[in-house]
């Protein structure tokens, strides 16, 4: 390797021995992989090949050998080899001149693949492959390495890092082949399946890492995803090339791209803005025909990104009527209560994100013919009215417990309008909450749905004695069954009036029955029964 510096830009060989040379240096660099610090044997003098092939470019020698016609069956897969070898080699445990000598070797063989000359499929390959299996890596834990089935530590994957800072050094030049392999895979052209080692077919859930050494492929859902956090521009054109699969005829197929395109538009709102036509097409899968591809949906639909971004407006309504399609619409009744649970907790950690309407169609599932999604939406809605509503209304009552002044008291029940705007459309958005919540009372004969309204006033929107979160004065709770009463609606009221008597009834029924095993208790056994009356 020295000799290759002397004699540069020449070999003092013949080709087939460059090529022997090369061999034997490709099998030393692999030891890199074990050899991850200066007291290992023979590390100084990997480092040194290293230092030759990235400072003097010692590889250019096989770049060439592969432009030509009559070396380049062998010198390519000699330098797809060589790509392969110095990409999973690298360690975390490296010192940080290791990555940047090979990321420097492997951009400079990149570098002299001039303008218009098309890199060679299986280079990039190698390139991608690392993408694809993501900056994180499963690793055995050292500390039970010993042990049969050790446990695994997630670390950061050094593959990913280099490959990805090569594309990114080079990206004006690498985007358009890039996309080129990417689109053709996707569209299952012959010639590229044939010279790529990427699968078309997942071959691991999206973004989840794998085992170091254990599988050094990756497929193109998986390159894809990664992509877009190393260099989206790459992706201009595959967006649209995805698209067309939305409204394929296998589920499967159309699955696949549900998926990634929702992780795509959630994670990178620009691309939904970017491409609207395309992120129309996949909004309009809520009204896929197979239930598992919906299922998807709503947990996509409901990703921040897309619920609410600043400056993406017009995709938080399309995302949000689309959820409230589903919620109201959708044939199976598991996808509506995904959709009512999904809402309620997403409403719950950001009130501010979920439009007035997308809530309040929640109010219409107090009343559906489904149990389940009564006593469910009952319970979502009283959780949110306490949390954004009552706790709000009631301020710094909250502190001040039993020693709250009549003063206070009085101002919270007065004063109905908050100190600001936000403040204001907040509670607007919540208070009509108890309306729907005693309405529900309506389903008499439904004996669940009525303990679920008693545990929601009793122990959700007044607060809670049994939860330390939800504790409240007795003071705060009276005054938030104020601020309820004076929200009612007339027949909300005679509902809440209803349940209040039934209350009553079973009260006194409760104590007559206390009082009668408490005078059964005084008489001795065998006492007439009739003295007992």
């Amino acid at each position: 390797m020295e000799l290759f510096t002397v004699y540069a830009p020449d070999a003092p060989w013949s080709t087939q021995e460059v090529f022997e040379i090369f061999h034997q240096t490709i099998r030393q660099l692999a030891n890199l992989a074990h050899t991850t610090n200066r007291q290992s044997p023979h590390f100084n003098d990997y480092e040194r090949i290293l230092d030759l092939l990235a400072q003097v470019k010692i590889a250019v020698i096989l770049v060439e050998m592969a432009k030509e016609d009559d070396h380049r069956d062998e010198a390519l897969p000699l330098l797809s080899d060589l790509f392969k070898t110095l990409l999973h080699s690298a360690r975390q445990e490296h010192p940080p001149q290791i990555p940047e000598l090979i990321q420097q070797t492997l951009s400079g063989c990149l570098e002299e693949f001039q303008d218009g000359m098309m890199l060679p499929v299986p280079l990039l390959d190698e390139l991608l492959v690392c993408v694809g299996q993501g900056p994180r890596i499963l690793v055995i834990n050292p500390a039970n390495a010993h042990r049969k089935n050790p446990a695994m530590l997630e670390q950061t994957n050094p593959s990913f890092l280099v490959a990805s800072s090569v594309i990114q050094s080079s990206v004006d030049r690498l985007a358009t082949p890039i996309a080129a392999i990417i689109n053709g895979l996707l569209n299952n052209d012959s010639r590229l399946m044939e010279e790529s080692n990427i699968s078309t077919r997942p071959t691991k859930e999206l973004g989840k890492p794998i085992i170091q050494d254990q599988d050094v492929s990756s497929d193109v859902f998986n390159i894809i995803y990664e992509l877009h956090r190393v260099a989206p521009t790459i992706l201009t054109t595959v967006i649209g090339t995805l698209a067309t699969f939305l409204d394929s005829s296998q589920q499967d197929q159309r699955q696949r791209v549900v998926d990634l395109l929702g992780q795509l538009f959630g994670q990178q709102p620009k691309f939904a803005q970017q491409f609207r036509v395309c992120f129309r097409q996949w909004v309009g899968r809520a009204k896929d025909k197979a239930p598992e591809i919906r299922s998807m949906m709503v947990r996509h639909l409901l990703q921040q990104g897309l619920m609410y971004t600043p400056g993406y407006d017009s995709i938080s309504q399309e995302t949000q009527a689309a959820l409230q399609s589903m919620l109201l619409e959708d044939p199976d009744p598991q996808i509506r209560l995904a959709c009512i649970h999904g809402v309620c907790d997403h409403t719950f950690a950001y009130p501010t994100t979920v439009s007035a309407d997308l809530l309040f169609s929640l109010g219409h599932k107090t009343g559906t013919k489904q149990k389940q999604e009564r006593k469910d939406a009952v319970t979502g809605l009283a959780q949110n009215y306490f949390q954004h509503y009552i706790q709000q209304r009631l301020g710094k009552l909250l502190q001040e417990g039993e020693d709250a002044s009549v003063q206070d008291i009085q101002k919270i029940l007065e004063d109905t309008k908050p100190l600001n705007t936000v403040q204001q459309n907040s509670l607007i958005k919540f208070e009509w909450i108890p309306n729907k919540v005693f309405e529900a009372a309506s389903f008499q004969d439904d004996f669940d749905l009525s303990m679920r309204i008693w545990q929601a006033m009793d122990d959700v929107m007044l607060g809670s004695e049994l939860s330390a979160k939800r504790k409240l004065s007795s003071t705060a709770r009276a005054v938030g069954l104020a601020v309820i009463l004076e929200n009612l609606e007339e027949n909300s009221l005679a509902w809440l009036g209803e349940l209040l008597r039934e209350r009553s009834r079973l009260q006194r029924k409760l104590m007559e029955y206390m009082d009668a095993r408490a005078l059964i208790r005084s008489y001795q056994p065998g006492t007439c029964c009739m003295q007992l009356r």
